[in-house]
């Protein structure tokens, strides 16, 4: 399940039935696909979350790859995400169980943007981004609560964290026992998309305000691996 939260977003061309496009968007910026299985699709897959597999491959104009899994955003909606990280003209070709994407194949456009890039070790003592070798400071918080407690308890932590200069927080993207136990899972193979909607939109807004989200997807005691949680 780690893999679905870390998942990040495309624009496309040649759009098929069901398949949702984004417009033209500057590297490193978000954009999704999203696809909306038929009912036919529905009734082969009472739950998207375990069985559904939709992939894409993104090749960059430089021939760099990526291959990004889709995430079940509920009910009946598969998406993917993506960030470019080149400009100029992609392809990408789509591979899933369901027919009716798979092997379908586009091309976007990726423009030009002033965003430094995604954070990378350095020297291994050090972190700096991928654009332009700025170095990136790291100050971090700690929030577990993050998606757990009240919309307006979470702003008002994170604008006054903003205006302190944090540049991380860490927090639970699963609850634990004694910890908001239940919260995120309704059984091991059935997460609650409203949680998940939710912290997706805090995540959002932590990174509005500058700030990563460093994310717990376990604890100590081999926690995760107790609870059964499918890892689709």
């Amino acid at each position: 399940m780690y893999s679905r939260f870390c998942q990040v977003a495309l624009l496309l061309a040649g759009v098929a039935a069901g398949q949702t496009p984004c417009p033209s968007t500057p590297v490193y910026s978000r954009c999704e696909m999203v696809f909306e299985l038929n009912d036919a699709e529905r009734a082969a897959h009472v739950n998207p979350y375990v069985s559904v597999n939709l992939q894409i491959e993104f090749r960059s104009p430089r021939h760099r790859t990526q291959l990004m899994p889709a995430f079940h955003d509920g009910g009946s909606r598969m998406v993917v995400r993506f960030a470019p990280i080149d400009p100029g003209e992609w392809e990408y070709r789509i591979s899933s169980n369901l027919k009716r994407f798979d092997g379908k194949e586009g091309k976007f456009t990726a423009t030009e943007s002033d965003y430094p890039g995604f954070i990378i070790p350095a020297n291994g003592h050090h972190w700096r981004y991928t654009e332009g070798r700025a170095a990136h400071l790291w100050m971090g918080d700690t929030y577990y609560a993050v998606g757990f407690t009240d919309d307006q308890t979470f702003r008002t932590w994170t604008d006054e964290r903003a205006g302190q200069k944090f540049n991380h927080v860490r927090g639970y993207a699963i609850g634990r026992e004694g910890f908001q136990s239940g919260k995120t899972f309704r059984d091991p193979d059935t997460p609650d998309t409203a949680f998940y909607k939710r912290l997706d939109d805090r995540v959002a807004y932590l990174n509005s305000k500058g700030i990563t989200f460093d994310i717990i997807a376990g604890h100590g005691n081999n926690f995760l691996a107790s609870t059964g949680i499918n890892d689709n």
